[in-house]
């Protein structure tokens, strides 16, 4: 990610330039000096994120030099108790989906018990190297969002943070080990996403778990013969979706239809009990693409803005379908959501909610005027009216309105509906509802209610043009107003919904809004959730977190 180690680059240059240095007279200290001037990581061949070894080698002397080339990690003629903990820390990265190799682990094995001094000077720039890369992906993310889509990613992260100033204290930090451990999300789904990669873990050194059904049919259920029920169980059990304690008696009974059942509930399917061909793929996934799945989701958390605890929280999970909006980390409200179709991708960035705009009008997006109206205009001049819609010349502040019935449409192309605007009053009618939730960004993507409740029963719930629908705006309205200055609850929503009027209600504190894309979780009941990849996203980087 070359803008991250811009950043990193940023931190060894970060104490000004850098004049020429007295060479010191301890032995150490000449050899970093050497090293430092030789290139440790040219001599190495080592390279990250896209810079060569030349690119590291310049920060490295530069950021040596500010400190007259005085050792690091180095204590007499061995590593320092801090060097230790580093080490340590670079070895069990592993816990967080990293990889040790990425932070040289191999180079630092090697010159670990070298005593002299043109050893320990080489062990004390690749450590301060791994350290600050080690620490800067914690805090970012390895992998920069705009190299894998973007589109979709466009604004993954909001501006970085001062990562110079970050991983320079804790590189001086005492408890090297708890600064660097403090350098990944502490937020509580983090944590349980990185058992949960422990888990999967073990299942894999387990063996995994045998391909069920596959060569006897599209399903599974009370027919089938004992050997692929008790295979059925088996693949379960391997999950802990069944009890381990469960002995097949080569039936279909209620003991294995609830494992199934439970099996299908965290993978996004009906849970009917019943093995058809969607939940036989399902179970056919390999442990190793599940680990995938969740090294990929770790990662998108690495993403994450983090640098203010907010009371108050929302977050949407675009592949999930589901909206949570989170009080202290806390779930408050969980409610299904409608996001953009394959060819209309919701966008992930983070933001603020500042206000929600009561009986709202929906200003009709040219590409929608032009696709979808237009056509339509063009079979009935009355259209415009029978769905409440007005037509201006404009979107000037002077728009004149326009009979639409007057039109002649069919001479006018796609591309000439773009001077006209087009804006449905506010009423039952309006493609947004009753609530609109704005968090002003480049995308024009917002919140918002809908007339077509139906589609919430939907499991797949990807039918929008990118914006996104909730299914109880009213709760979440409530949620987001409510203070002890100024009490909401459902009731008082309606009742300014029921008025009829359109009306702009601030929020009395901006609300943190992530919308975020999730094909792994784990639920508040520990449960580990897994969703399909609606937008193909995790395959652009699984190459990348699991390689």
């Amino acid at each position: 990610m070359q803008c991250l180690l811009t950043s990193l680059l940023a931190l060894f240059m970060l104490f000004g330039g850098a004049s020429a240095p007295a060479l010191a007279h301890d032995k150490i200290e000449e050899e970093i000096y050497r090293a430092a001037e030789q290139g440790v990581a040219s001599s190495l061949a080592l390279a990250a994120h896209g810079f060569d070894s030349a690119a590291l080698d310049r920060g490295l002397h530069a950021w040596y030099a500010e400190r007259s080339f005085l050792p690091l990690w180095i204590e007499g003629a061995a590593p320092s108790k801090r060097a230790k903990e580093a080490r340590d820390a670079i070895r069990f990265c592993s816990k967080d989906g990293l990889r040790p190799d990425d932070y040289f682990i191999k180079h630092i094995d090697a010159l670990w018990h070298r005593t002299d001094p043109k050893g320990l000077a080489k062990l004390d720039l690749l450590l301060t190297v791994a350290v600050a890369l080690l620490a800067a992906d914690a805090i970012e993310g390895r992998i920069e969002p705009l190299e894998i889509d973007s589109k979709l990613f466009a604004h993954a992260r909001p501006p970085r943070p001062n990562l110079g100033a970050i991983v320079k204290t804790i590189v001086y930090r005492q408890d090297i080990g708890k600064a660097i451990g403090e350098s990944f999300p502490r937020h509580r789904q983090y944590e349980a996403m990185r058992e949960a990669l422990a888990q999967y873990r073990e299942i894999a050194a387990k063996g995994g778990w045998q391909t069920v059904g596959s060569h006897r049919g599209s399903s599974l259920g009370p027919a089938s013969n004992k050997a692929d029920l008790a295979a059925l169980a088996s693949r379960l059990q391997a999950s802990h979706d069944l009890a381990q304690d469960y002995v097949s008696r080569g039936s279909f009974d209620g003991d294995l239809q609830g494992a199934v059942s439970r099996f299908q509930a965290r993978h996004g399917l009906p849970a009917t009990g019943e093995v058809g061909r969607a939940t036989l793929a399902e179970l056919n996934i390999p442990v190793e693409a599940r680990i995938k799945t969740l090294l990929v989701n770790l990662e998108r958390w690495r993403w994450l803005q983090r640098d203010v605890a907010e009371a108050k929280e929302v977050l949407v999970n675009i592949a999930g379908f589901e909206l949570f909006a989170l009080d202290r980390e806390e779930i408050a409200l969980q409610l299904p959501v409608i996001v953009g179709k394959t060819y209309h991708a919701t966008p992930v960035f983070s933001e603020f909610i500042r206000y929600i705009e009561v009986n709202p009008y929906w200003n009709v997006p040219s590409s929608i005027a032009a696709n979808e109206l237009l056509p339509k205009l063009k079979k009935d001049s009355h259209y415009l009216s029978s769905q409440h819609m007005r037509l201006y010349d404009g979107w000037h502040s002077n728009a004149r309105e326009l009979a639409p019935s007057t039109m002649q449409w069919s001479t006018i192309s796609p591309r000439q509906m773009g001077r006209y605007a087009i804006r449905q009053d506010p009423g039952p009618w309006n493609a947004l509802g009753t609530l609109k939730f704005v968090f002003p960004n480049s995308f024009n993507v917002y919140l918002h209610d809908t007339p077509s409740k139906g589609l919430f029963a939907e499991r797949a719930r990807a039918f929008s043009h990118g914006c996104i629908r909730v299914s109880e705006p009213d709760r979440l309205a409530a949620f987001l107003l409510d203070s002890p200055a100024d009490a909401w609850n459902r009731e008082r929503v309606r009742h300014v919904v029921a008025d009829g009027a359109r009306k702009i209600i601030k929020l009395p504190t901006p609300v943190r809004i992530h919308l975020t894309y999730r094909t792994a979780w784990v639920d508040q009941d520990g449960i580990v959730q897994f969703r399909p990849d609606i937008y193909g996203r995790d395959a652009l980087m699984e190459d990348i977190v699991a390689g």
